[in-house]
């Protein structure tokens, strides 16, 4: 047999840096936030909340208009006219991260002309790149800290609209939404409640013709003279109905603890099945392991096949930190009833989305955009949209969420960073622990669709950090408030009380108290909301924190 090799040389698409400005006209943009139009010159102030001015200025640059915000953090910027636009920023350097990636990803080129300039001050990291790119009608860029937009014809700053002009979706219950949607008018450094426009702004005719009315707001009431009255809920005395028990629940892989937890993992009632059935981690940050009940108090751990002689569900390279699991009861596909969102731990860094048909086999997955740990996913039925509640820190609130929703579970998980929109945070009612002291945080928001509202629970953190866990072998402080939304994204929280507290003391939900995906489940004539609670362990304290007892 002759084998005869053939070598093919192929012409492949190089993708060069432009040497020159481009031509044409400017762009025109809208942005969100504080800022102001000011010429491009030596001497300069570059940002609203520093001293710096511009150092030097390439002559084709200068009397060109640019934005002045915040350094840190930028609104978002949205192309009101197509045309060229022209970015400053720093060169990478090892000191400061670089916005540099996300801007060539958003198909941006580096003009070479200059290489690089001093834009302000004599460090090096503070030398800088300019950027353009052809931009059209409707682009929106949001890069983060340290992008000067420069050479626009015109910026403007965006003013929403009156709620009670909204043209936007008509919602089951009468609400008119925004025309942008989700709403991106939160200020995260307001700490006031979060305001609740619907409330403020009824419609004249409110359907009721899904699910039973709750009371929980004014929504529904023009004047009345009654006194409205929140109640507490009562552990049950058989707690905790799950614990450490197998040896995949005893000890983990990466740090040893012993955890039988959803953390916010889920617990739904199937139907279809006639079981109630539980995912939750099997040693802390170890596996998903899975159990059924046929009275959601006593539960079975089967003997399932991918690990066999194990409960284990979760494929061997999927590392859980973070994650839920929602069912999608209107799926057209047998094989996407199940739906999982699992991130490591790790911050802004891709997590990971996945599909089941029976919840034990999860063989179809895809890469998320970037988020943090305690990131969680939950179905919001009556706009039939998927929604990320990811976890971020906005500067001088801590823990705080962001918002993305998609139609599409799979195919709308890719979502960059201008789609997550700044959502919800701790305010000045969710009040600091007397004995620790620390601002209370958001830690976690998971909901469900309860009758004719979002049904909230809303993690706070009421401290101390993890150094300070550690170094106690203690598990911080989190507790479980209600909340309730009528359009999915704005919350109202009336009754600021721990619903679902820490007990404080030497038991097995001391703190670290977290809710689980499903948030709740209809028993007869009452709803069971379970949850996740840690006991720590001060034998192991004193150790790095993810091997400690906190």
């Amino acid at each position: 047999m002759t084998v005869l090799l053939i070598g093919i040389a192929l012409s492949l698409p190089v993708v060069k840096a432009a040497q020159g400005p481009l031509s044409g006209d400017a762009a025109s943009l809208i942005f969100r936030g504080e800022g102001t139009v000011e010429v491009f010159e030596p001497g300069a102030l570059l940002f609203d909340d520093r001293s710096y001015t511009v150092a030097e200025c390439p002559e084709w640059l200068e009397g060109k208009l640019f934005l002045r915000n915040s350094i840190d953090q930028p609104e978002m910027w949205i192309v009101t006219g197509s045309g060229v636009l022209t970015l400053l920023t720093p060169v990478e350097h090892e000191k400061f991260p670089s916005p540099i990636q996300a801007i060539e990803k958003a198909g941006f080129e580096h003009v070479k002309q200059p290489e690089q300039f001093q834009l302000f001050s004599t460090n090096e990291w503070d030398q800088c790149r300019i950027y353009q790119k052809q931009v059209v009608q409707g682009e929106r860029f949001d890069f983060g800290k340290y992008v000067v937009a420069v050479g626009f014809s015109g910026a403007e700053q965006f003013v929403d609209k009156p709620w009670s002009e909204n043209t936007g979706e008509r919602l089951y219950n009468g609400i008119v939404l925004p025309g942008e949607w989700p709403p991106r008018s939160i200020d995260v450094s307001d700490r006031n409640p979060m305001p609740v426009p619907y409330l403020d702004h009824p419609p004249a005719v409110v359907p009721i013709d899904v699910g039973r009315q709750l009371f929980v707001d004014d929504f529904l009431i023009e004047q009345t003279d009654l006194q409205r009255a929140f109640h507490m809920p009562k552990k049950y005395e058989g707690n905790p109905i799950l614990k450490p028990e197998t040896p995949i629940e005893l000890s983990s892989k990466l740090f040893g603890n012993a955890a039988a937890v959803p953390k916010d993992g889920g617990v739904w009632w199937d139907p279809q099945a006639n079981l109630f059935k539980m995912w939750y981690e099997a040693g802390w940050i170890g596996v998903i392991a899975y159990a059924t009940s046929e009275d959601g108090l006593n539960w079975i751990r089967p003997e399932l096949d991918i690990v066999p002689g194990t409960n284990q569900v979760s494929p061997p390279d999927i590392v859980p930190d973070s994650w839920t699991v929602v069912p999608d009861w209107n799926s057209n596909d047998p094989e996407v009833k199940w739906t999982m969102f699992v991130q490591r731990n790790w911050n802004d860094k891709p997590a990971t989305s996945l599909t089941s048909a029976d919840g034990i086999h999860w063989d179809r997955r895809t890469l998320t955009g970037a988020t943090h740990d305690r990131s969680t996913h939950f179905y919001n039925p009556f706009r039939k949209m998927w929604v990320y509640s990811l976890r971020t820190q906005f500067p001088g609130r801590g823990r705080s969420r962001h918002y993305y929703e998609t139609a599409d579970f799979m195919g709308g998980a890719q979502w960059a960073d201008h789609d997550r929109v700044p959502w919800v945070m701790a305010d000045d009612l969710d009040l600091p622990d007397p004995e620790v002291g620390d601002r209370a945080q958001l830690y976690s928001l998971t909901a469900v669709g309860y009758e004719s509202l979002m049904l909230g629970l809303f993690s706070i953190h009421r401290g101390p950090e993890n150094p300070t866990c550690a170094e106690q072998g203690l598990p911080k402080i989190t507790e479980l408030s209600f909340a309730y939304s009528r359009d999915g994204f704005h919350w109202h929280r009336p009754d600021r009380r721990a619903h679902i507290p820490a007990s404080r003391e030497d038991v097995w939900d001391r703190a670290y108290v977290q809710s689980v995906g499903g948030t709740c489940t209809i028993h007869g004539d009452k709803l069971w909301f379970y949850y996740t609670g840690f006991q720590g362990n001060p034998d192991k304290a004193g150790l790095e924190p993810m091997w400690s007892g906190m």
